[in-house]
């Protein structure tokens, strides 16, 4: 059975900035792609606990899948597919078809690794290993696993004679949020969940960052973009993660919390603390650098926070305290801001908006 490093975290909190970290351990593979493939684990699960697989005509291509409370369906090649596509798969193919990786260290720089992988080979083995082999039943970490050999094999990037392979933990991004650490705890994988903070108002930051350069607007727009964050819902839904994964940790015992701020201030420390969790050697004869397949990629991920750097108004930021503070303190800050009384209102209806909706 695999071991696994399952990384959690809102959007752009920095989540690839551990992976890099991770890459550099010899016990350690990073899979840099958001694939998602854990939502369709989570439909499938969802399936079976809701009975709503219909009794399948035995045949070569029909499996026995079943949940950690033993409760099972049977399943055949397309009901696979159908949960499969659910997940962010085709993120995975356009790379592989691309072959290039991208390296996201700023949302206004971007930089690519090579990218060599095999998907439709990938695809064929999935099939093979899962619905053609002797074996018929399995549980849903067992499919997991199966994908995770398959990905590796079919990775021609990866530097496997520098990892200890016998020992080797595979580390995976999970969806933005909170049910997806839920799901594997619950489900009793043989993993370990590190979930990376980040402070809200760099989230946003970033986030408006980032939806500029998808758009490719100039610099001198950022306080507009980011005051439209501040319009949207997006703040409750990075707090409503952020407080339902500090409730998880307090019932399971397999999530560690850090963040990208103390990945970047005090990178070997922390580090340290999460071998530490891991049940990992700590390799000190190691340079701590973010590597990318065991090749070293420069320190730009650990140096500093790199969006960081873009201030926001004076106004942005009290229309950003209002919408972050409860009823009381944001009263008592517009006494001292009285001239914002229109955001001071405006926070409150946003803040009321998103709660019902």
């Amino acid at each position: 059975m695999t071991k696994k490093i399952f990384i959690s975290g809102n959007f752009l909190s920095g989540k690839q900035t551990i992976l890099y970290l991770l890459d550099n351990h010899d016990c350690i593979i990073s899979n840099f792609i958001h694939d998602q493939f854990i939502k369709s684990l989570i439909d499938i699960n969802n399936k079976i606990e809701n009975k709503k697989y219909l009794k399948t005509k035995s045949n070569i291509q029909v499996i026995e899948v079943f949940n950690f409370r033993n409760n099972k369906a049977s399943i055949n090649y397309e009901n696979f597919k159908d949960s499969f596509d659910l997940s962010n798969i085709n993120h995975l193919k356009e790379l592989a078809q691309s072959r290039i990786m991208p390296n996201n260290f700023s949302s206004l720089k971007k930089e690519f690794f090579k990218f060599n992988f095999n998907y439709e080979n990938f695809l064929i083995d999935l099939k093979e290993k899962i619905f053609l082999s002797d074996q018929k039943k399995y549980s849903l970490e067992d499919i997991y696993d199966i994908y995770v050999v398959c990905f590796i094999k079919n990775w021609k990037d990866l530097n496997l004679h520098s990892k200890e392979k016998n020992k080797i933990n595979f580390a995976a991004k999970l969806p933005n949020d909170f049910l997806s650490v839920e799901f594997v705890s619950k489900q009793k994988f043989n993993s370990k969940v590190i979930y990376v903070d980040r402070d809200l108002l760099s989230i946003l930051k970033s986030r408006a960052l980032n939806i500029m350069t998808q758009n490719k607007i100039e610099i001198i727009h950022f306080n507009k973009y980011f005051n439209n964050q501040l319009r949207t819902n997006f703040l409750e839904r990075v707090s409503l993660n952020k407080r339902e994964i500090l409730k998880l940790k307090k019932i399971y015992n397999n999530i560690f919390i850090t963040s990208l701020e103390k990945l970047t201030k005090n990178t070997k420390d922390e580090l340290e603390k999460i071998y530490s969790f891991l049940e990992l050697s700590n390799p000190n004869t190691k340079k701590i650098m973010p590597t990318y397949c065991g090749n070293e990629i420069g320190s730009d991920h650990i140096d500093q926070i790199n969006d960081n750097k873009y201030e926001v108004s004076n106004k942005n930021y009290i229309f950003y305290q209002f919408r972050t503070s409860k009823f009381l303190d944001a009263l008592f800050l517009l006494f001292k801001n009285i001239n914002f009384f229109d955001l001071f209102l405006l926070s409150i209806y946003l803040k009321l908006k998103h709660k019902i909706n």
